[in-house]
């Protein structure tokens, strides 16, 4: 993974770097993905790599317990800011929406390494986003990819595109920084559209991609 970074970093794209994994149920399992993270920030600041890192929090025991997940999440949050880095709590499923912003929200009190994911495709999201505007302002806008309900989130492609296109307007105005999470052309180029019209300075915003 860092060699593919470091060729990456060689055509000046950046790169966000995850161990894959989720809904973990053995805190030691969670200890060593934590110890994986923190070893992966310190490679990365080591061979001054472009690249950042992202988590879901169910890898470090959040459906086994909070609080070891959270003193995880701190281990590794301590080794970003040590090292001048970023890491995106990544979103999962809506049983985890609420949980994971609210760890955010306390977790950038303390911290200057987070950034959180919010999903396009969810109702509460537009309030979510008031939520990270007064926390620090730093996140990532997927469309959102888990099958959803409808009591909880669009259905319909187009009312997604949007409602991402939405919030990215005023994300653009407002964040501190936004990361553009989307594959899709349409979207892009509104983005880059709005980017263009409001002048917004290319260290508050980046275009992201799998």
């Amino acid at each position: 993974a860092l060699q593919q970074t470091a060729s990456l970093n060689t055509k000046s794209i950046a790169v966000t770097l995850d161990l894959l994994g989720e809904n973990i149920t053995n805190l030691e399992q969670a200890r060593l993905c934590t110890d994986e993270y923190v070893d992966m920030l310190g490679k990365i600041a080591e061979k001054k790599l472009l690249s950042h890192v992202s988590v879901k929090l169910t890898m470090l025991g959040l459906d086994v317990n909070e609080d070891v997940c959270f003193e995880n999440l701190k281990r590794i949050l301590q080794k970003a800011d040590a090292t001048g880095n970023r890491v995106a709590l990544d979103m999962e499923g809506t049983p985890y929406t609420e949980r994971t912003l609210r760890m955010y929200e306390i977790a950038a009190q303390e911290f200057k390494s987070p950034e959180i994911v919010l999903q396009a495709y969810l109702h509460r999201t537009e309030k979510d986003v008031e939520r990270v505007l007064r926390a620090n302002g730093r996140l990532r806008l997927c469309k959102g990819a888990y099958k959803e309900k409808p009591e909880h989130a669009l259905q319909k492609m187009p009312d997604i595109v949007a409602n991402y296109k939405k919030l990215m307007q005023r994300l653009l105005k407002e964040s501190r920084r936004v990361c553009i999470a989307s594959h899709d052309d349409g979207i892009i180029d509104f983005c880059k559209k709005e980017i263009h019209s409001q002048s917004i300075p290319k260290e508050r915003y980046e275009f992201q991609m799998l």
